[in-house]
């Protein structure tokens, strides 16, 4: 059951089927305080990313949209904003810290069709509701993609749609290999 917290519909702690592995302990417990610390540089840069596709998105008006890895939210609230009051949204990540960013940048922007769970993607029970699911930069990080990736159709209705935001092979994106290439010479 659904629960109000600050006016931003949030699922409760028993509804949230989050499974707990040393993969998703690690995303808890280092790398979310390190992204948490950095946010004011990392969400620029991939804000920038998001604003090259969100205008070719297949989403309209009453919707019921899936952010996967949604992070801090900026995705999921722009998403609920494109669905509008008649549509919904559910940003879903592995860490709560992420989230409780998303609720509370969501509940500052007056968004009210945004709900935020946090659950391991490859076991939650989906129920085929969701029009479209999202994803920038989350689905690459799944411990095991393909189940990730299955239980996410469970997540779709037929005919549903998916798009993903992911990087391309380390040969195409320069920048994350120039400094070890230049350390080795």
């Amino acid at each position: 059951m659904a629960t109000k917290q600050t006016d931003i519909p949030i699922m409760s702690i028993a509804q949230a089927t989050a499974t707990v592995t040393p993969y998703i302990d690690f995303w808890n417990a280092v790398l979310a305080p390190k992204f948490n610390a950095w946010r004011h540089i990392l969400a620029g840069g991939l804000h920038l990313h998001s604003a090259k596709v969100f205008p070719s998105l297949p989403i309209t008006a009453g919707d019921r949209a899936l952010d996967v890895g949604c992070g801090w939210g900026d995705t999921a609230i722009e998403l609920a904003r494109r669905v509008g009051p008649t549509g919904s949204v559910l940003g879903l990540d592995c860490c709560n810290a992420f989230l409780d960013v998303g609720r509370a940048d969501a509940k500052e922007a007056g968004v009210t069709n945004l709900s935020f769970l946090e659950a391991d993607v490859q076991t939650h029970p989906f129920e085929p509701v969701h029009d479209f699911c999202f994803s920038r930069f989350g689905t690459q990080f799944f411990e095991n993609p393909t189940a990730g990736l299955s239980n996410l159709r469970f997540a779709l209705k037929p005919g549903g749609l998916m798009t993903m935001v992911v990087w391309r092979e380390r040969a195409d994106n320069p920048w994350l290999t120039l400094s070890k290439e230049v350390l080795l010479r």
